[in-house]
């Protein structure tokens, strides 16, 4: 049977309303993010939070220790849950989360967070290459519009391309309750 930890993206402050990049609809995320959260937690399986950070003086949001850094409390991480620091969009990328994955034997990740095309998807990539299983929650995740030339390509569209990028051979694509009815059903065995 596979080893499974959630990675939940930075599910951070910065993204919700009066944040400084506030994302289309990140509370309904959040919520289901909350949902795969406690469903975890009941196994007692392993979960990162990871928690991005800037460290340019300039830099206009994910400041070290701004309210906007902050995790959500609606997936604020327990006592025993390991919070990882990254500054890129690719958790893996000088982070200790490859070296911390493997001494506990996880071969399998579920992916969840902000932002879709950007956190998300990096770290889906990297995981596929790195040789896990990878299942991205599509429900549980979130991003913004985003412009490119003179179109605005809606936060639905950039959510939805994203997620059809990955899905079938980066990663498995479930909604929350498809997951966790999965997830309940092969714990049964």
């Amino acid at each position: 049977m596979n080893k499974t930890a959630l990675l939940l993206i930075d599910i951070q402050m910065e993204y919700f309303p009066g944040g400084a990049l506030p994302l289309q609809n990140p509370e309904a995320a959040t919520r289901k993010a909350r949902a795969l959260l406690n469903t975890f937690r009941e196994q007692s399986q392993s979960i990162v939070h990871i928690q991005h950070e800037m460290t340019e003086a300039n830099a206009p949001f994910f400041k070290p220790g701004t309210a906007g850094q902050k995790i959500h409390p609606l997936v604020v991480p327990s006592a025993n849950e390991i919070v990882l620091t990254k500054h890129t969009p690719n958790s893996f990328y000088q982070t200790e989360l490859l070296s911390l994955l493997k001494e506990s034997d996880i071969d399998e990740l579920v992916l969840c967070g902000m932002m879709t095309h950007q956190c998300v998807n990096h770290t889906a990539r990297a995981a596929k290459e790195l040789g896990f299983k990878v299942s991205v929650i599509s429900d549980a995740c979130a991003t913004l519009e985003h412009i490119y030339g003179n179109n605005v390509i809606p936060a639905t569209q950039m959510h939805n391309a994203h997620i059809a990028g990955l899905e079938g051979f980066i990663a498995a694509i479930y909604s929350t309750g498809r997951y966790i009815a999965l997830y309940d059903k092969a714990s049964e065995v």
